[in-house]
């Protein structure tokens, strides 16, 4: 490209003959070579330029062989005249100004005495912001070469040159490999974060995750356990459609609790804690994959006993949890997590029920025997329902139904239906067994026909009237206890209905 000469003109005065020189300068400015092409489709970058004031166009320069001198000083070759002018800097593909024009920049400038006023030229074309674009998944063993999309000052999209751009690894080498020019390779389910650089810019930090293969499956062994107080690690697997382990960035496994925190914890490299006894349900994850949930029981480091405290009641329609103990052989407390223990009804439903968990509710005056069983001990125990009443002596009694005809008074025979069990639920009499008729006795007979709780409680019923009567064994059989089937010290439940009284 030819440049229009510039010339400075001489003027003339009167008649006679003189010259007058106008005042010139040179044209001095800074060129930016990082532009790019702007709705042009011209991908290279560019590699000469032309510049161009109102009165023409200088020669076309080169852009310098240092692949870093983005900016590049210029001075015009022929001066032009101070003042306002118009710079405009054309550049083109290919050396010598030929090839396709890559951008443009034109600016108002106004040009002092020393050639200065134009300044760097910036107005298109220069890269002022980086992003990398490209998907944010791949699977193992994928490859992809990095996309990303650069904007000037203006925000207007600048075309990006291949090869003009310099792509880092920052980190999750294990997950995957990438060469400088942007070409990634997924080796292992991960994440890898990068970025780019170009024209002096660089992008902000790219997340790519590393998928599984999604023939891949993810195992947490069953049946594991580990012991309150112990440390271990989880046995878990991750394997492809063949059974193969496939690989992965440890950095990136992870361990998901979904239940259970409350009995222990699990850490990332895949240690669990125990803490309480129970059940710790997990998940494993890579990126792209996550195992089933799985269970693992926390359990005691040796035999324990387990306890329900005697005497446990709640109001019909009150819901509360049934306390229980758990001791260690050395009378030492063991701590009870979710789903440590497990709780069931094994008679009496229509008067409580009881979830897994413990949570017990009233539905009917009266007791349940409720069953719970940690790791492996099983007791029961009577809890009941209603409002409990204590005498003087000690014994205790919840009317079920109060009746409606006359006490027995000292002397009389009262007829009873009556079923007899231990705290523990065990039955170990009753007159509504098959065969059986209601029983007699005499109340307050002297000697007594009945044992001293039983007579006291029926005394004070009416005719038609239900009561539960909890005698301790000080009212009952006392430290000798009865036969085989009442130990010694046993506290006594009589479920009984009053019948009628004679005499």
């Amino acid at each position: 490209m030819l440049a229009t000469p510039l010339f400075v003109l001489a003027g003339c005065g009167g008649g006679d003959s003189s010259t007058t020189t106008v005042a010139t300068t040179a044209l001095k400015l800074d060129i930016a070579w990082a532009a790019r092409s702007r709705g042009v489709n011209a991908p290279s970058s560019a590699l000469s330029a032309v510049v161009s004031v109102k009165q023409g166009s200088f020669p076309a320069i080169d852009r310098t062989a240092d692949a870093a001198g983005y900016t590049q000083s210029y001075v015009s070759p022929q001066k032009v005249a101070p003042g306002p002018n118009l710079l405009t800097v054309t550049f083109y593909a290919g050396k010598g100004g030929t090839g396709a024009v890559v951008g443009t920049a034109s600016k108002a400038i106004n040009l002092a005495d020393d050639g200065t006023g134009a300044g760097e030229v910036l107005l298109v074309g220069k890269v002022q912001k980086v992003a990398i674009t490209s998907p944010a998944r791949l699977t193992v063993g994928q490859s992809a070469d990095l996309v990303l999309s650069a904007t000037d000052g203006n925000g207007a999209a600048v075309a990006v040159s291949a090869g003009s751009a310099t792509f880092t690894l920052l980190s999750g080498s294990e997950a995957a490999t990438l060469t400088p020019d942007g070409k990634l390779t997924a080796k292992a389910a991960g994440v890898a974060r990068v970025s780019a650089a170009l024209d002096g810019k660089t992008s902000d930090p790219f997340e790519i995750e590393v998928r599984a293969p999604g023939t891949a499956t993810g195992v947490i062994a069953a049946g594991q356990s580990v012991k309150v107080g112990e440390n271990k690690p989880l046995e878990f697997s991750f394997t492809d459609a063949d059974g193969s382990p496939i690989s992965y960035d440890p950095a990136q496994l992870t361990f998901e609790v979904t239940s259970g925190a409350d009995t222990g914890s699990v850490t990332n490299a895949g240690r669990v804690t125990g803490a309480k006894l129970g059940v710790l349900k997990v998940k494993a994850k890579i990126p792209g994959l996550e195992s089933a949930v799985a269970s693992v029981r926390v359990i005691p480091t040796g035999n324990v006993t387990v306890t329900i405290p005697e005497l446990q009641n709640l109001a019909v329609a009150e819901t509360k949890t049934v306390a229980i103990t758990v001791k260690d052989t050395n009378g030492v407390d063991v701590p009870v997590g979710t789903e440590g223990a497990s709780f069931s009804v094994t008679r009496g439903g229509d008067a409580l029920t009881i979830t897994p968990a413990g949570s017990a509710t009233g539905v009917a005056t009266g007791y349940a025997v409720v069953q719970v069983t940690v790791a492996g001990t099983s007791v029961s125990q009577a809890v009941f329902v209603g409002s409990i009443v204590t005498n003087s002596s000690g014994l205790k009694y919840i009317d079920k139904l109060v009746g409606i005809g006359v006490s027995p008074n000292s002397g009389q025979t009262a007829i009873v239906n009556y079923t007899g069990s231990l705290l523990n639920g065990s039955i170990f009499d009753s007159s509504l067994n098959p065969g059986r008729t209601p029983f007699s006795f005499k109340v307050g007979a002297n000697p007594k026909q009945v044992i001293e709780g039983f007579d006291e409680g029926v005394a004070s019923m009416k005719v038609g009237g239900k009561r539960l009567l909890i005698i301790p064994s000080n009212l009952g059989y006392g430290a000798t206890g009865s036969g085989a089937n009442i130990p010694p010290n046993s506290t006594l439940i009589f479920d009984l209905e009053l019948l009628e009284v004679n005499g």
